[in-house]
């Protein structure tokens, strides 16, 4: 255990591990590789899982606690990406070969990704402590605890228990999987990890093998219904936490006529998920009339589903927190906000759910941490003010009945209200978000609001929105009794 100084005066704790934290008092613990750490739950124990079954290896561990934090000097060492104050880690630099990552928990258990600032590895930015050692650095937010004032109006001292545990990530460039980590990484993983494929689902929502030609001679005979996932998901978990009942429920109305569409959803366009699934429908001899669940990105398929003109006739679609007016998230320049919020809103649920997130998540950070920021038409898609959503926008939904379910949800106490705040102190997107209801991914009135086409914006009558207290977010609207509701009010079979 080593004492945090105040001063920011750098602080060597060992295996090349250097720290400044200017304001803090408090001690640091360095936990060597293949030491056990601090766990925080069942959520450690599946990130844990989910690095190694990508190839990344924590490389060093720092527990931090801070008991103080003092008014920070003029001219501090260390400061955020907003001016305020920070913490600095520096760790070896292991080559050209090998990148690193820093997977920040705070005592409530939010996560973050952090990665390294550019460095032009001169004197000046080596370590006073290790001296021409090449290290790879990481500014770090820090709890952002306004100071106390005093009887006499000056800034004191303000006592806290802050934790934070700093996991360093390392992963090679060649991955074994992926290979080189270049733009196109993500494509290749995506392509044998989350095929294309069109899947039948039983009456207690199991999805089962590739639809074949035998179900579509039973489905043709009637109206099917049609499952569509959003953003780093698969139909399984995405749907998982329908109700028992609500399945049963929608398998007697539809005859078994149930089907789930899995398909790439980070480098793929909507469009071209559309025109995979009206290829898979024609192999399969299907041509019938379908109504569509879609949740999040999902309505954007869903969208493009029913403007492809082909073999499957939309009747209904309800959009389930779609971005039919798009997320600021999707801007390149908050992409790893997103990633911090969809890494997060895992952890809020299952861990099994967890686990599928995060084998996608943990893709993306691997070729952020080589590649930088990289345009994905996927994810590219949900863009405001991008090309995609420009030209949908006037696709006609003539005769296509439109629903929409959408949230306001507000963290208050909740731990995930910090991460909020965190990217509201970095000037990225929670600035607009807070001024406009959001489900903490989605723009609440954007999921019905006017978007180019006829068919929105969707009639108010046909129209859930849950408030705040509902406490609904971006990953828990199959769980709400009014969700279930609304879908078996409006899907009749």
């Amino acid at each position: 255990m080593t004492n945090l100084d105040p001063a920011g005066v750098p602080i060597d704790l060992g295996g090349g591990v250097v720290l400044r934290t200017p304001g803090l008092q408090g001690t640091a613990v360095y936990v060597a590789p293949g030491t056990a750490a601090t766990r925080g739950g069942p959520a450690d124990t599946a990130i844990d899982a989910a690095l190694a079954e990508a190839s990344m290896r924590p490389l060093h561990t720092v527990e931090l606690a801070a008991t103080a934090a003092l008014p920070l000097p003029r001219g501090a060492p260390v400061r955020g990406t907003a001016g305020d104050a920070g913490v600095e880690l520096r760790v070896p630099d292991l080559g050209s070969t090998v990148r690193q990552v820093v997977l920040l928990r705070d005592a409530a258990g939010i996560v973050s990704w952090h990665f390294p600032i550019a460095t032009d590895k001169r004197s000046d930015e080596r370590s006073a402590v290790r001296g021409d050692a090449a290290d790879v650095v990481f500014r770090l937010p820090r709890a952002a605890l306004p100071p106390q004032r005093t009887d006499d109006g000056t800034r004191g001292v303000v006592a806290m228990a802050a934790r934070q545990v700093l996991k360093v990530i390392g992963y090679r460039v060649l991955d074994p999987i992926l290979g080189e980590l270049t733009h196109r990484a993500v494509e290749r993983w995506e392509s044998g990890a989350r095929p294309t494929a069109l899947r039948t689902i039983d009456e207690d929502g199991a999805l089962g093998a590739a639809w074949t030609a035998a179900d579509s001679a039973r489905s043709n005979r009637g109206p099917a219904l049609l499952f569509v996932h959003g953003t780093f998901s698969r139909a399984a978990t995405a749907f998982a936490k329908l109700p028992a009942a609500t399945w049963a429920e929608l398998h007697r109305r539809y005859g078994g006529r149930m089907l789930a569409f899995d398909h790439p959803s980070l480098h793929c366009s909507p469009q071209q998920n559309a025109t995979e699934l009206v290829a898979l429908a024609r192999k399969a001899n299907l041509a019938t009339t379908i109504d569509v669940i879609c949740h999040s990105r999902g309505g954007l398929v869903a969208r493009e589903i029913a403007a492809s003109g082909g073999p499957l006739a939309v009747r209904s679609i309800v959009f389930v927190a779609a971005p039919n007016a798009g997320t600021p998230l999707a801007d390149p320049a908050h992409m790893v906000a997103m990633i911090d919020r969809y890494t997060n809103l895992a952890v809020l649920l299952a861990p099994s759910v967890l686990g599928d997130a995060l084998e996608a998540i943990l893709t993306l950070v691997k070729v952020i941490g080589h590649a930088g920021l990289v345009a994905l038409d996927g994810l590219a898609s949900m863009h405001p003010r991008g090309a995609f959503l420009g030209a949908l926008g006037p696709r006609d939904l003539a005769g296509v009945q439109s629903y929409a379910i959408a949230a306001d949800y507000q963290p208050g106490d909740l731990p995930i209200a910090r991460l909020v705040r965190m990217h509201a102190a970095n000037a990225l997107v929670d600035p607009i978000f807070d001024r406009e209801g959001n489900d903490l991914v989605v723009p609440t009135a954007g999921v019905a609001a006017a978007s180019g086409s006829a068919a929105f914006p969707i009639n108010v009558a046909r129209t859930l929105t849950l408030p705040p207290a509902a406490g609904v977010h971006h990953g828990s609207f199959f769980e709400h009794p009014q969700v279930n509701g609304a879908l078996l009010d409006w899907l009749k079979g």
